[in-house]
């Protein structure tokens, strides 16, 4: 079984990840906050093939998750806090009067909206510094995560998956660049990833797909591994399908693909190709080869076949 030393290991190497090319291929331009729907993915991840760890990792507490707004100021008001900080809210008072003039929230009531953020926030702060560098899950998505674990468990067509290794680190040299992969579900002639998701159907799915490029990391371990097949094991809480990899979508995310567009500007009109990034231009990129004007965003998802 893996350990959190052996994943941070893994993360401090210096070979470059699928992650690291993506970032150079968008110019440095991506960076962005983690969602609840990754947050929720990497609980899945942990609960479903690493459960040992789940307490290093995670904190689960007892009460409601609030609205977003209300975590994303607590996360505001911890770093404006500095090192100091207590679990009860109104031992910030000075602290908190000087922030929320940095925050939109309800300025139009300068006189209440202390009280009414202290009220709204105080469980979630509470939780926030007793966590340590844990991340914060509720009761009801430990309860939902856990019977979406059992119904895959107990799904004796996916018996065979869980006969692998998983969030296995691995290693390759590939155009003269050191690589590296954090599989989840490694077997002899098959890689499986899981992907959680939050929309109602495949079809929805392949458009997230699409749009995060799955098949660049899908290509790229797929020759880091040296399988003959890959999967996606795509997760909803309410439904889950295991989804073949075609190899047209390997190819895709090799290489990536040239498109030609047209656009309008009064009455002149103009052509122009753009390609649509694989992780070997990543791998170029690195060599020092530069390629052609490149945009990002995959629309592939229609050519799943």
């Amino acid at each position: 079984m893996i350990s959190l030393k052996q994943i941070q290991e893994y993360r401090d190497h210096e070979s470059y990840a699928q992650s690291d090319l993506k970032f150079l291929l968008s110019k440095g331009t991506k960076a962005f906050k983690p969602s609840l729907a990754t947050l929720l993915g990497s609980y899945l991840d942990v609960m479903l093939l690493t459960p040992h760890l789940k307490d290093e990792v995670y904190y689960v507490v007892d009460i409601n998750r609030p609205t977003q707004t209300i975590v994303d100021m607590c996360e505001s008001l911890y770093k404006w806090c500095w090192n100091i900080h207590n679990t009860d809210l109104r031992n910030h008072l000075v602290e908190i009067e000087d922030w929320i003039q940095t925050q939109d929230y309800y300025k139009n009531r300068p006189k209440t909206r202390v009280d009414k953020f202290i009220e709204e926030a105080k469980e979630w702060w509470k939780v926030l510094v007793q966590k340590g560098e844990r991340e914060i899950i509720t009761a009801v998505e430990e309860v939902e995560t856990e019977l979406t674990v059992m119904s895959l468990r107990s799904n004796s067509d996916l018996d065979w998956l869980w006969k692998g290794e998983y969030q296995k680190p691995f290693y390759w040299t590939e155009e003269g660049i050191a690589c590296k992969g954090l599989g989840d579900i490694c077997l002899e002639k098959v890689y499986v990833d899981l992907k959680y998701t939050t929309c109602n159907n495949l079809r929805d799915w392949w458009k997230v797909c699409a749009n995060l490029n799955y098949p660049f990391q899908m290509a790229f371990y797929k020759s880091g591994l040296g399988v003959e097949k890959c999967y996606w094991l795509v997760v909803n809480k309410n439904w889950y399908e295991l989804v073949e990899v075609s190899e047209l979508m390997l190819q895709i995310g090799k290489w990536g693909y040239d498109v030609d567009k047209k656009i309008r500007i009064g009455k002149v009109e103009k052509e122009f190709e753009l390609h649509y990034n694989g992780y070997r231009d990543g791998l170029n990129l690195l060599n020092g080869v530069v390629s052609t004007e490149t945009n990002d965003e995959l629309y592939f998802y229609n050519l799943n076949g």
